[in-house]
C-alpha cells in the first residue's frame, strides 16, 4: 500500500510505461545527472546510475540466480517474471499462468563435451507447474520445461542446437523430485501416486533464446523474432500439415528488433498475445547494449539508465539491482571470459565442416558413454560401444560424480 501511494503522490501511476521505459541514450552528463532522450523525442534531466551489461553469459545466469534473494525477491521470482510475462502476459493471478517453478541444475543435464577444454551447459533451465487459480488442485496442475538461452553473437546452427537442448529435456527431473516423489509414494501408495503422475497433463519443452545481436538486414529472417513449427511434409516435399502437439517449441526472441519497436511506440507480441508493461521492461533490461549509452571512460559495458525505477515492476527493480551490485573486478573477469569463449568458437568455425562433423561424433559418443555410465555398464564394454578412451570415460564418470564400481 505504502508503495502504491507512493507513486500516485509523485504522479508515476502509469501501466503502460515507467521511466525506465521511456528512456533512452544519454545526451550530456553533468554535475551527477544525465539528459536522457525520450522515445517522444524529448528529452528528461534527472540522476543516473550505472548498471553491468545483462548479455554477458555470466550475468545473465546472475539475474536468476537461486542464491541471489535483492529487496525480498528471490532468482525463482524473476524467472517466473519473465516467463509469464512473455507467455502469459496480462494475467491475473486467478487465471492460468506459471506459479510455481523448480530449478533444474545445468550439471546435471550435460550434452557432452564439445571439445577437450569444456563441456556444453544450458544457460537457465526450470520445470514450472501451472494451474488456474491461487491454489491449484492435483489434477489441474499441467507442468512445463523451460530452457532459457542468452545468443550474444550469430551462429547459422543455433536453431538446430535450440532443438537438441529441448529434447535432451524431456523427463527431466528438477532438483529434490526424487526425494519428494519416495515421501508421496509412502504417503499415498504406489498405485495411486503413479495414477496420479498420469494425469498431470505435459507441454512441449519451450526453448527461449534471445538473440543479443545487431543485424542490419532487417529483411533477414535472423533479424526477426519467431516462433519454430515441425511441419510434415510427402515424400516429395509437399506439406501436409504442421505437428499439432510438438516435442519442443523453440521461440526466437530479437532484442535488437523488438526494442526498435518500443522505441517506434509500436506493441510487442509473442504467441499472438501482447506483452504486458513487465515483459517489455524485461526486452529492456536483457538488450540493455541496444539502447543504453555506455559509461564515458568505461572499458568494461556498465551502461547508463535513471536511478529512480519506483515506477518498474518490483521484480525488475530487484534484476537491476543485482547488475548495480556487479562491481569493476568482477566485470572485467566476465569480459575476459566472454572474450575468450568467442575466440574459441570463432575458432571452431574457422576450421570448417569436417571438424564440425568431428565434434558432432564426439558429443554423440560422449552422451552414449553418460548414459551407459547411469546404467551401470562395465567399462570395456563403453569402451568398444563408444570408441573413447580410458581417460575420456573417466572424466565424464567424475563429472556424473559416479565412482568406477564396474
Amino acid at each position: 500500500m505504502e508503495r502504491e501511494k507512493k507513486l500516485i503522490e509523485n504522479g508515476k501511476e502509469n501501466k503502460n510505461n515507467s521511466n525506465f521505459l521511456i528512456c533512452y541514450k544519454v545526451e550530456k552528463d553533468k554535475d551527477g545527472k544525465v539528459k536522457f532522450s525520450l522515445k517522444d523525442g524529448g528529452y528528461k534531466e534527472i540522476p543516473y546510475i550505472e548498471i553491468a551489461d545483462s548479455g554477458f553469459d555470466q550475468t545473465f545466469k546472475k539475474l536468476f540466480s537461486w542464491e541471489l534473494t535483492i529487496n525480498d525477491i528471490k532468482g525463482e521470482e524473476r524467472l517466473r517474471s519473465l516467463l509469464n510475462s512473455l507467455l502469459y502476459p496480462n494475467v491475473s493471478d486467478d487465471g492460468y499462468n506459471i506459479k510455481k517453478v523448480r530449478i533444474i541444475r545445468n550439471e546435471s543435464n550435460k550434452l557432452g563435451s564439445e571439445t577437450k577444454i569444456g563441456v556444453l551447459f544450458f544457460d537457465v533451465v526450470c520445470r514450472c507447474e501451472c494451474w488456474n487459480g491461487k491454489n491449484g488442485k492435483e489434477e489441474e496442475i499441467e507442468t512445463e520445461i523451460f530452457d532459457v538461452e542468452m545468443q550474444t553473437g550469430y551462429d547459422n546452427g543455433f536453431i538446430g542446437r535450440a532443438f537438441e537442448y529441448g529434447v535432451s529435456l524431456i523427463g527431466t527431473s528438477y532438483v529434490g523430485e526424487k526425494d519428494e516423489e519416495r515421501k508421496e509414494k509412502k504417503i499415498m501408495g504406489e498405485s495411486y501416486f503413479k495414477e496420479q503422475k498420469k494425469k498431470i497433463k505435459k507441454h512441449p519443452v519451450k526453448v527461449i533464446s534471445f538473440m543479443n545481436y545487431d543485424n542490419k538486414e532487417t529483411d533477414n529472417i535472423h533479424y526477426k523474432s519467431y516462433k519454430t513449427e515441425i511441419v510434415l511434409t510427402d515424400l516429395d516435399g509437399n506439406k501436409i500439415k504442421t505437428m499439432d502437439d510438438p516435442p519442443v517449441e523453440v521461440f526466437v526472441i530479437n532484442l535488437h528488433a523488438e526494442i526498435k519497436k518500443l522505441l517506434e511506440s509500436k506493441e510487442i507480441s509473442i504467441n499472438g498475445k501482447e506483452i504486458s508493461k513487465t515483459g517489455k521492461e524485461w526486452i529492456k533490461l536483457l538488450g540493455l547494449r541496444h539502447w543504453a549509452t555506455v559509461k564515458r571512460y568505461s572499458n568494461y559495458y556498465r551502461y547508463i539508465i535513471p536511478e529512480d525505477t519506483s515506477d518498474s515492476d518490483e521484480v525488475i527493480q530487484s534484476a537491476l539491482k543485482i547488475l548495480q551490485l556487479i562491481d569493476e573486478d568482477s566485470l572485467i573477469a566476465i569480459c575476459n571470459a566472454e572474450t575468450a569463449a568467442l575466440s574459441m568458437l570463432n575458432s571452431y568455425e574457422e576450421i570448417g565442416e569436417k571438424r564440425g562433423e568431428e565434434i558432432g561424433e564426439k558429443r554423440k559418443a560422449y552422451e552414449i558413454c553418460e548414459n551407459l555410465i547411469l546404467e551401470g555398464v562395465n567399462m570395456n564394454i563403453i569402451k568398444k560401444t563408444t570408441k573413447l578412451n580410458n581417460e575420456e570415460i573417466e572424466e565424464i564418470r567424475k563429472k556424473l560424480k559416479i565412482s568406477n564400481e564396474n
